[in-house]
């Protein structure tokens, strides 16, 4: 697979994700997804890591280390901190991405 490719598969599945969000009212939005997470911490979880992922890539692009702390990355304790961070997010400010 190419860039081109690359990007066109990308903007695809944003495509398709920005539908399934958008056919979900708030109410939906506040179901139960799994364990203690909602539908719309779910969404907010694919936000950040989104936004985040950028980051990496641009520091990389830059010669930059994404993770310039002495500590390893722990995936978990990073998701964990994302779920706390999200919690009181609306509907709104979760679909619009900010």
């Amino acid at each position: 697979m190419n860039k081109h490719e690359f990007a066109a598969t990308v903007r695809i599945g944003h495509d398709r994700l920005r539908a399934a969000l958008d056919s979900l009212s708030d109410d939906e939005l506040a179901l139960p997804a799994q364990g203690e997470w909602t539908r719309r911490d779910v969404v907010a979880h694919i936000e950040w890591w989104e936004r985040h992922s950028t980051h990496v890539i641009a520091s990389l692009r830059d010669g930059r280390d994404p993770y310039p702390s002495d500590e390893p990355f722990d995936l978990d304790a990073r998701n964990a901190r994302v779920f706390e961070e999200s919690r009181g997010r609306t509907a709104a400010d979760v679909r619009s991405g900010e």
